[in-house]
């Protein structure tokens, strides 16, 4: 069984324009394939992970794309057009890409990694809480980044929203008294 996720720009009404050439490489030669049925079985479920793991997001009238489970620090710029440019992202130590949030064209990109070693406990356990998470400015042209944003209040993963210069979170705030439920907090930050 080989793998391979095909991208392709749809018109209106849902009618195929053609299919984008994303993900470029060489293809997966079925070598490294488990011959055991159960392993097998393992990697279809990480390989629909890796996928299901893709984020779509706006920017401008284009949209970006970030495939965590597949390449861990680039940036896909799908444009109107339909030309495809690959943004190499340069992270710190060995932090991975995770998802970039939707913004303006005017802005530079925002993107939320994860830090290696929450990475690797989540591919050996499949199971992770509260992983260690930071959100960056990068530079949507050349791939530097720019800074390290801190947050108070919300972790990066709730942060939704990254359009006009501001950052947007909606998350659960601590209850105003004992025994009260806790309160839905929307907060908007100039970054």
């Amino acid at each position: 069984m080989t793998f391979e996720p095909v991208v392709a720009l749809l018109g209106r009404g849902g009618r195929l324009m053609r299919y984008m050439d994303v993900f470029s490489g060489p293809a997966d030669s079925g070598v490294g394939i488990p011959s055991d049925p159960v392993k097998q079985e393992a990697k279809h479920r990480v390989d629909q992970y890796s996928i299901g793991a893709a984020e779509f997001a706006p920017w401008g009238s284009d949209v970006v794309l970030t495939a965590p489970g597949l390449v861990y620090s680039s940036i896909y710029h799908l444009r109107a057009t339909g030309q495809v440019v690959k943004v190499d992202v340069k992270l710190p130590g060995e932090q991975r890409l995770e998802g970039i949030l939707g913004s303006s064209a005017k802005d530079n990109w925002i993107i939320r990694t994860q830090s290696g070693e929450s990475a690797n406990k989540m591919a050996g356990s499949h199971l992770i809480e509260n992983p260690q998470e930071f959100l960056y400015e990068v530079n949507p042209r050349t791939g530097e980044l720019i800074r390290r944003l801190d947050l108070i209040g919300p972790i990066p993963g709730e942060v939704a929203c990254a359009a006009d210069g501001k950052l947007v979170a909606i998350y659960e705030g601590e209850a105003k008294q004992p025994g009260t439920p806790d309160t839905l907090v929307f907060t908007s930050a100039i970054r």
